[in-house]
């Protein structure tokens, strides 16, 4: 069985502080064939102005470091998690231009619609049910925006939300009132011949998306699938990984799939 992690966040995203280095060791500890690095690039940032630009020379060092350090026991990829490309598809697009060695692109949504803010889902810390659901519904046209349009390999943790909803403010929502939502997105990226990841959230709780989510994508006609832990730091690297393996046969896959170039490569669960 192969054994893959195809999200996760060194110090060349904000939010995390280990080299790729250390993220590799942790990989080949937990007994992984593959690392992708996706960190991040969002086109708003924290205070939710917009950003343009991207300098990659600080990825490019440490990848090249942890490749020179750790290649012979471990396939290392070169990717990013490319966040609101929907702000700005041509921005998006001359970002991810400059970086022809990229393996692997995740496509995010993270922050809330324009009416609600823009804010990302991280700091929501007060909102009614209501609210939430409303929220939600805006997110899924957003990520439909995203999947028929934008560039990317594998939409990110597609039912998002749903994390910071349970984990900001106690409310254990589903997406079940929105299959034909998620049918039409699932049904654009399948057009395109991109697929989906299943997040499995740092083994914290609730994989994102869940089983009636992948059922549906599976249905959809979806095959390309990544599995990726959303890691911010190497203790996570790796994280239920067996358990999504086991999920996905569950829910019919038969192969998950690392990229080499942006170029899918199936491996059989």
């Amino acid at each position: 069985m192969y054994h893959i992690d195809y999200h996760t966040h060194s110090s060349c995203s904000p939010d995390a502080d280990s080299s790729m280095s250390l993220l590799a060791r942790a990989a080949i500890c937990a007994g992984l064939d593959e690392l992708c690095i996706t960190d991040h690039i969002d086109l708003l940032d924290y205070d939710v102005s917009p950003v343009r630009t991207h300098d990659w020379a600080p990825a490019r060092e440490q990848f090249a470091a942890a490749r020179e350090r750790y290649g012979d026991q471990l396939i290392l990829r070169f990717g990013v998690e490319l966040g609101e490309a929907t702000e700005d598809f041509e921005a998006a697009a001359r970002i991810l231009g400059a970086a022809p060695e990229l393996d692997f692109v995740l496509g995010s949504i993270h922050n809330t619609a324009p009416q609600f803010g823009r804010r990302d889902f991280y700091f929501l810390e007060s909102e009614r049910e209501e609210t939430c659901r409303a929220m939600s519904e805006a997110y899924l046209e957003e990520l439909l925006l995203l999947a028929e349009k934008g560039d990317y390999d594998a939409l990110s943790h597609v039912t998002l939300p749903l994390r910071y909803f349970r984990h900001n403010l106690g409310l254990d929502l589903s997406f079940g009132r929105y299959t034909e939502e998620l049918r039409a997105i699932f049904t654009a990226a399948v057009r395109r011949g991109k697929g989906i990841e299943l997040n499995t959230n740092c083994g914290k709780d609730n994989p994102l998306p869940g089983r009636d989510e992948l059922l549906l994508y599976r249905a959809c006609g979806g095959e390309i699938i990544t599995v990726g832990s959303d890691a911010h730091d190497p203790r996570h690297v790796g994280a239920w990984n067996e358990e999504a393996l086991d999920l996905l046969r569950d829910c019919g896959f038969h192969y998950i799939t690392a990229f080499e170039r942006r170029t899918p490569v199936f491996h059989k669960i």
